[in-house]
């Protein structure tokens, strides 16, 4: 009898262990900017130095290259934001930040200096596909 339950106790063992390293890992955290650490996993930061609720205004802009249209979503953070981005942006110069929207990390740029103005691009690797970049553009509205 204990030999048979110890059999089962490490199959169940073996197959949670298994199961458990096929198991897709999503994020809880806040949508945002994040630091970006230059180790080799390129880890996402504890939490965000400024989150979608500290946007002011967001909007789009496109650009015509080689007869091919790039989208972008420009913004503003609220004023109170702008000394906690400038002082993040100023510490990741020459590293890079992320912004991290519903679990996905949509950009990763590296600032080159203190941005104090509060102004922001998110340009992800989806940037010529116009439909989906107007709706990531109300996504990010209905969660402002």
């Amino acid at each position: 009898w204990l030999v048979m339950n110890l059999k089962l106790f490490g199959i169940t063992c073996a197959v949670l262990v298994l199961f458990g390293g096929c198991v897709s890992k999503s994020t809880t955290k806040p949508d945002g900017w994040y630091h970006i650490s230059e180790d080799a996993n390129d880890s996402i930061g504890v939490k965000p130095f400024v989150t979608v609720k500290d946007f002011e205004y967001i909007g789009m802009d496109s650009v015509v290259i080689d007869g091919k249209t790039r989208y972008q979503i420009i913004g503003k953070l609220k004023d109170e934001k702008n000394g906690i981005f400038a002082d993040e942006t100023g510490k990741a110069a020459g590293k890079r930040i992320g912004f991290l929207f519903r679990g996905e990390l949509l950009c990763s740029p590296s600032p080159n200096c203190r941005i104090e103005s509060g102004h922001f691009a998110i340009t992800p690797f989806y940037m010529d596909e116009g439909e989906k970049m107007w709706s990531l553009l109300n996504s990010l509205r209905e969660e402002m």
